[in-house]
């Protein structure tokens, strides 16, 4: 048994469901993780939703929540820097105007967005901007396969095309 404050609970067990469709159990060993996702498994009473829209599921139910305590959101960014920085450019793709009938960005266009619109700890350094461009792209195309697709912009640069 351990403790977790109030704030660390909400996050896991509220929070969570409400943004991802998950909950977060904390558990003290893998074995106990392990034997309640077994016993989860075998319960009668566990149907699984296919509900998208958790929060419309608990106003189904009768959740009252305009009352849920409204408390700083945090996010908990996991995984490299480069593919936090694909995970960036997948949203910059999705919200790019189109141009003809497509979006997509150059890879000029990408450099610049990796210079200007990222957080400091995601910014490349400006010397080592193309290199950092040309990863980040193969890793949205490795990432996002089924959104993203490399095509070549004027059989010369390269350009990442959102393809959803």
């Amino acid at each position: 048994m351990f403790w977790i404050t109030v704030q660390q609970k909400r996050e896991l067990k509220t929070y969570n469901v409400l943004k991802y469709g998950d909950s977060h159990d904390p558990y003290c060993s893998i074995e106990c993780q392990q034997k309640h996702l077994k016993d989860l498994a075998e319960s009668e009473f566990l149907d699984k939703s296919t509900l998208k829209n958790r929060e419309y599921a608990l106003i189904v139910h009768g959740v009252d929540v305009t009352r849920r305590p409204k408390e700083k959101e945090v996010h908990i960014i996991t995984g490299t820097v480069t593919e936090q920085r694909a995970g960036c450019l997948r949203v910059k793709l999705i919200s790019t105007f189109p141009r003809g009938r497509q979006k997509y960005l150059s890879s000029k266009e990408v450099q610049q967005f990796l210079l200007r619109d990222l957080p400091v700890g995601l910014k490349p350094p400006s010397s080592a901007v193309k290199v950092a461009a040309y990863d980040t792209i193969n890793k949205t195309k490795e990432l996002f396969p089924d959104e993203v697709s490399i095509e070549r912009l004027n059989g010369n640069s390269r350009m990442i095309l959102y393809i959803k």
